[in-house]
């Protein structure tokens, strides 16, 4: 059982990206994008880049294989997830 202060734990690299994924654009905030990917339940990671507003969400793991090198980008892997009532 998850303590009920459980945070979901992201590996972060800065200037890269994953290859492939959804691409969402618009107003979306890396807390919004990030708060999207764990409100998937399929969501292994998600990649943002704050310059184009640019979200890109991973549920793939054979998307998680290849790290483009992309300047401007975060690349965010999920390491921990917290399942809610648990």
């Amino acid at each position: 059982m998850l303590a009920l202060d459980c945070r979901e734990l992201w590996q972060i690299t800065f200037d890269a990206r994953f290859s492939g994924g959804s691409r969402l654009t618009g107003a979306v905030s890396i807390a919004e994008c990030l708060q999207l990917c764990t409100a998937a339940t399929d969501c292994l990671a998600a990649d943002y880049n704050s310059v184009s507003v640019e979200c890109r969400l991973h549920t793939s793991r054979a998307d998680l294989t290849q790290t483009v090198t992309a300047p401007g980008y975060r690349q965010y892997l999920l390491v921990r997830r917290c399942d809610v009532g648990q």
